[in-house]
């Protein structure tokens, strides 16, 4: 029996060329993450919403409350509003 051209290998690096390799893929993945960016301008606004500024007297509200030992929780409200989030009727 005779082997010819047992250089020519050129097909197997193809194949091992096209092949992706689980840490290659890997790699590519963390280098391709999806990224946003604000605008100064849109940072501004943030930064003077009166919402923001609405929330922020919320909270302050309520460290006080809880810090003076005022603030009281109404389990009846909660769990009102619990129900009427999941779409259960009050039973009367």
């Amino acid at each position: 029996m005779k082997i010819e051209n047992i250089n020519n290998v050129h097909p197997v690096n193809q194949a091992k060329q096209k092949y992706t390799y689980p840490q290659e893929e890997q790699q590519k993945s963390k280098q391709n993450k999806d990224r946003i960016e604000i605008s100064d301008e849109a940072r501004k606004l943030q930064a003077n919403s009166s919402l923001q500024a609405e929330r922020l007297r919320k909270v302050e509200a309520l460290r006080k409350q809880i810090k003076a030992g005022e603030y009281k929780i109404d389990p009846q409200k909660i769990a009102e509003k619990m129900a009427s989030f999941y779409g259960i009727k009050k039973a009367d």
